[in-house]
């Protein structure tokens, strides 16, 4: 038989001997701190003293994730509430608050030129984006009976809070 090269080592060994000082260290967690620990200098424990100082913002600093979910909330209430002055459930005035002039008086004239009684329309989907730190654009769906229909609209943030700058209804 002739001696080939074997392609294989021998495995490591993990395991201590039993008896060895490392399986003694193992067994007892504060003989083995002291001995992974160096030797202490000073009195100090190595925490620090102060709680961490906050990272200031730059004043033109926008949070996204705030902004996004301040802008959602505000263009699902403000479209649940374009539908329901369209279907005279409510008074045009009260979408004075929410929107640009030109807009209440879009949505005034829109609900002046149809007939109470049809089907109420229901907001179904409302998806966003932010063109900016001050102007989102938001669009979805709405049904009414069983038709679904399309809407869309831009919010600004003004001083006040978000406000409806344009609308469209299809």
């Amino acid at each position: 038989m002739d001696e080939s090269p074997s392609l294989l080592t021998p495995a490591p060994a993990c395991e201590p001997a039993i008896g060895s000082r490392e399986r003694s260290l193992r067994s007892d967690p504060s003989e083995r701190e002291r001995s992974l620990r160096s030797p202490r200098r000073t009195p100090h424990d190595g925490r620090s003293g102060l709680a961490p100082r906050p990272v200031p913002r730059d004043p033109g600093h926008v949070d996204v994730d705030e902004t996004l979910r301040t802008a959602r909330e505000f263009a699902e209430r403000a479209l649940r509430l374009t539908l329901e002055v369209l279907d005279h459930r409510r008074a045009p005035a009260q979408f004075r608050p929410m929107a640009e002039p030109a807009v209440v008086d879009v949505i005034r004239a829109l609900a002046n030129g149809t007939p109470p009684g049809r089907d109420a329309a229901r907001l179904q989907r409302v998806h966003l984006r932010l063109v900016d730190g001050h102007t989102a654009e938001v669009f979805g769906t709405y049904l009414r009976g069983p038709r679904v229909r399309a809407l869309a609209a831009q919010l600004t943030l003004r001083t006040q809070g978000w406000r409806v700058s344009a609308l469209h209804i299809g």
